[in-house]
């Protein structure tokens, strides 16, 4: 996601009352979470924000989906299992939310391809779909598009960085 697709997203969450945000450190980087007591509304990697205009927006507080997410996150990096947040995948279309139901299945330290994926899905011969899909993705990790690879086994692209797809794989096993 471009920093101007999380502008986009930003002014979105503003039309939403009670939206917060807080930071989780990751080993690789750091982690913007927004969200409220209902759902986890948007995930970001820290070098995706622009911090500045975040604290100008948003309070920063820990809501119940928030509370949620980092649980989750720190039982990802401790690999135990953990129940994921609730999200709000309203902005995306049905064939998307497929996508996405379909990839929360893969377990840790998997990986698919973007045509198994597509699928998995309901979408045959839908690899690109995936591919796009895989872009506009606003809960990394969470949603885990770092686990989708190229049909030849190479790793591909990742929004927030092929180094920190590369790490997250490493730290799941799967490379």
């Amino acid at each position: 996601m471009t920093k101007e697709g999380n502008s986009d997203i930003l002014a979105r969450l503003f039309s939403f009352q009670d939206i917060s945000y807080d930071i989780y450190q990751l080993p690789v980087c750091a982690v913007y979470l927004f969200g409220d007591d209902t759902m986890l509304r948007y995930a970001a990697f820290a070098r995706d924000i622009e911090s500045r205009k975040v604290a100008q927006r948003f309070p920063r507080g820990q809501p119940r989906q928030i509370v949620r997410a980092i649980k989750y996150l720190a039982c990802y990096i401790a690999r135990t299992p953990c129940a994921l947040p609730d999200f709000d995948l309203s902005p995306f279309t049905d064939r998307e939310r497929a996508v996405y139901s379909a990839l929360v299945t893969i377990p840790f330290g998997a990986t698919v391809t973007y045509g198994a994926l597509a699928a998995m899905s309901g979408i045959p011969r839908g690899a690109r779909f995936v591919g796009n899909t895989m872009a506009k993705n606003i809960f990394p990790i969470f949603i885990p598009c770092h686990r989708v690879i190229l049909a030849t086994g190479a790793m591909g692209n990742y929004t927030g960085g092929v180094d920190i797809k590369e790490s997250l794989l490493r730290h799941e096993g799967a490379l």
